[in-house]
């Protein structure tokens, strides 16, 4: 944390740094509406004039030019909103707005914006049904049959995605085509459904050759996303995460993909395309030292010219590095973007009412003709009861709503809530407590997303670290984005599977109350390492302690140490996941690489049914892990074990027979979630 003298009076006797210099600076920026869609129902802009703390000045005019009409108006500055109301033969161009000292004509600030003014559309109320926060029905009609035409129409209050589906209509002769132009479902077309980012206003379909019984369903939806697609997991016992894992699990719920590695089959990104999806590219622009070095490293970047990107992602900015946000700023301005792709922010932390921050919104959200998006990181962490994790939701994600809300009103429409869904361990996960089904626990976030007032039509949605899931999770992963986001339920989707927060068919399973419900026998102990959670199984983000705690099974000979547990209230023919950690305790203590098979194997009873082809057991042979805190330091084997409950109770028990004598070897992150198989 750094501290800027910015006002006088603390700059008074100090020398002002480079940072306090650039913080301090007057800035101008438009708060309202997105300047490329002005409503020509009411084409008038407020632009909000910033001065440095300290330096209230009057004196001052406003000036408007605009380079497409003869237009010029000039007004005295108001320190706060300066609210202009444009003439109406205006339509599209540059917009120069410039702060100017009336006594001695010096331009303090000048700023050029393009704008546009949009036709708005005139919507009836019951031309709308709102499902959720996310989703609202536009159309939902019964199809003639056969060769008959019908025409339907619908309009979209601001730039945004539709799905559009043709629900038991499939037919050879299937044709629906938008706006007049472009045919967007035919017999041809995955599930009869695409998605569409579509203009403001105005939209048709023309349906022909619909089948007998056919419904044509149109829904207004957020942008749909998912860092990153087509890109294995490090764990490689999981399926590949290929092209065809992704067009099974992942198309069927996501408008946009980022990062990854696009198909190679030039036909692959062909159809995607013309599916009406998008993909951007990732680009590194953290800390940038000048807008002039973003703006020439967007020039050069891949999303910005490969034919296959439609823009790109900058990665990423952070609240709590402003001068970096003023640079990141200034760079986005200075980029002409010839070719009107793109430009998403990815952005850490809570905004706050500074100036600065307030500009950096509104030129995120006004990039690319103002379909710029700020991408909120908002990675959750478990917590050790129900009630802990709502609190810290509402914090991390409703509270961070609200905040940009208060920094920027009208920002949500180009605002992204993009969730973790990074649960694999060793790698990285977002699981730090084993009694927690992450399943609900993500659940929960697209829930809060779904159904609190404060995120009504939130811009985007979606995940960070969809190749670090694993696949059970990564599946669960797109069914809750078509749950809330395309089908535009209310409810859990978890209720339906039976899913709680804390299913607690085993405990203690980080042995954090030490022996409480497990047997031992043998040579068994307790020990704990700070920070080897974090370290060695990358439970990610700051775990304070949790996980640092094990169990101890050590090899005297021939002697056998067992630790067992009795797993309650399954239900018959249901099935489920056993997972655990286990380490070798003197490696952990002596921050040893040395990653290998460890000799603890776990045995079920009966009552358990083994899917073998769904078990298996990853050995963390890494040198160098993907973060710092992840090197030099133990690496574990994760154990996953799919089995179906033939009784209520499964008697699990861990046993060191395959240790070698002398070796110390510790368990933890024991569990026993419902699979979603």
């Amino acid at each position: 944390m750094q501290l800027y003298a910015l006002s006088e009076a603390a700059q008074e006797g100090t020398t002002p740094s480079e940072t306090a210099n650039t913080l301090g600076r007057f800035f101008l920026y438009p708060v309202e509406p997105l300047l490329c869609n002005i409503p020509n129902t009411n084409p008038v802009v407020t632009f909000k004039a910033m001065p440095p703390a300290g330096k209230m000045a009057d004196g001052l005019n406003l000036v408007v030019q605009l380079d497409d009409v003869d237009y010029s108006i000039t007004r005295p500055l108001l320190y706060g909103q300066n609210t202009i109301t444009l003439p109406s033969d205006v339509h599209s161009g540059n917009m120069q707005v410039s702060v100017v000292d009336f006594e001695s004509g010096d331009t303090v600030i000048q700023e050029t914006f393009p704008y546009a003014v949009v036709e708005m559309p005139v919507v009836t109320e019951g031309q709308r049904k709102r499902l959720n926060n996310l989703v609202v029905e536009l159309v939902n009609a019964p199809l003639a049959a056969k060769a008959d035409a019908q025409e339907f129409h619908f309009s979209l209050l601001r730039d945004g995605w539709v799905f559009i589906a043709a629900e038991n209509a499939a037919s050879e002769n299937l044709s629906i085509v938008l706006d007049g132009k472009t045919t967007v479902i035919d017999a041809t077309t995955p599930r009869l459904e695409v998605f569409r980012e579509l203009q403001i206003g105005d939209h048709t379909l023309v349906v022909t050759g619909a089948n007998a019984g056919g419904n044509l369903v149109v829904r207004s939806i957020p942008e749909i996303f998912n860092y990153c697609p087509n890109a294995n997991s490090l764990v490689t016992e999981n399926p590949p995460y290929d092209w065809e894992y992704h067009k099974k699990y992942s198309l069927p719920a996501v408008t946009t993909q980022n990062g990854g590695n696009p198909p190679k089959d030039p036909g692959e990104m062909e159809r995607f395309h013309q599916l009406g999806y998008k993909w951007l590219a990732n680009l590194n622009t953290s800390y940038e030292p000048s807008g002039a070095s973003l703006a020439a490293k967007l020039e050069k970047s891949t999303g910005m010219n490969d034919p296959r990107y439609d823009g790109l992602t900058c990665d990423e900015q952070f609240f709590n590095q402003p001068a970096y946000i003023v640079y990141y700023a200034d760079g986005i301005k200075a980029y002409k973007n010839p070719n009107n792709r793109l430009i998403y922010t990815w952005i850490c932390g809570k905004p706050f009412p500074s100036g600065w921050a307030e500009d950096f919104l509104a030129t995120c959200v006004n990039a690319s003709r103002g379909r710029g998006k700020l991408l909120r990181e908002a990675y959750c962490r478990t917590q050790d009861s129900l009630e802990k994790a709502e609190e810290y939701l509402n914090d991390n994600i409703l509270d961070t709503v609200v905040q940009f809300k208060k920094c920027y009103p009208n920002i949500l429409a180009n605002m992204g809530i993009i969730l973790g869904n990074f649960n694999q361990l060793p790698i990285l996960t977002l699981r730090h407590h084993p009694a927690v089904d992450y399943k609900y626990y993500l659940d929960m976030q697209m829930n809060l997303l779904a159904n609190n007032p404060e995120c009504q039509d939130l811009g985007c949605v979606g995940y960070w670290g969809s190749y670090y899931a694993d696949d059970e999770l990564h599946r669960w992963s797109y069914m809750l984005l078509r749950h809330y986001c395309v089908e535009g339920k209310t409810t859990m989707l978890s209720d339906e599977y039976g899913f709680s927060y804390i299913p607690g068919i085993v405990v203690n399973g980080d042995f954090t109350e030490g022996f409480l419900a497990w047997e031992c026998t043998g040579n068994t102990s307790l020990d704990k390492v700070s920070g080897f959670a974090n370290a060695s199984q990358n439970r990610w983000g700051g775990n304070n302690g949790v996980g640092d705690t094990f169990a101890v099974l050590s090899k005297e000979k021939d002697e056998v140490s067992t630790l067992s547990q009795t797993a309650l209230g399954l239900t018959p023919g249901k099935t489920y996941l056993l997972e655990f950690s286990t380490f070798d305790v003197d490696d952990v203590k002596a921050k040893r690489i040395d990653g290998r098979d460890f000799g603890i194997r776990a045995t079920l009873d009966e009552n358990a049914e083994i899917q073998e082809k769904l078990c298996w057991q990853h050995i963390d042979k890494r040198e160098q892990g993907r973060y710092a805190h992840n090197n030099g330091c133990a690496r574990p084997n994760l154990h996953h074990i799919v089995f179906i409950a033939k009784d209520s109770k499964v008697n699990i028990t861990l046993d060191n027979k395959l240790a070698k004598p002398g070796e110390n070897l510790g368990v933890n992150c024991f569990s026993v979630t419902p699979y979603l198989y």
